[in-house]
């Protein structure tokens, strides 16, 4: 099963390439963490070294499940 992670529609994505990592925001500008991207962890939830910065839907993003 394919794991879309929950960053794809958070507000505070970007899509940088940092050394290894091309998925960077706001609260992980060096990297997202992996336990975030396979959604192991829920970033609507604090996470260590996230700044207090968290999963804020898109607008334009959709409110449905992918």
């Amino acid at each position: 099963m394919n794991v879309v992670p929950i960053c794809l529609r958070c507000r505070h994505l970007q899509m940088n390439r940092i050394g290894k990592s091309a998925w960077t925001c706001a609260a992980f500008p060096t990297g997202i963490p992996d336990s975030i991207l396979t959604m192991k962890n829920d970033h609507r939830k604090p996470y260590p070294g996230d700044h207090g910065i968290r999963f804020e839907q898109r607008a334009e993003a959709p409110t449905t499940e992918v």
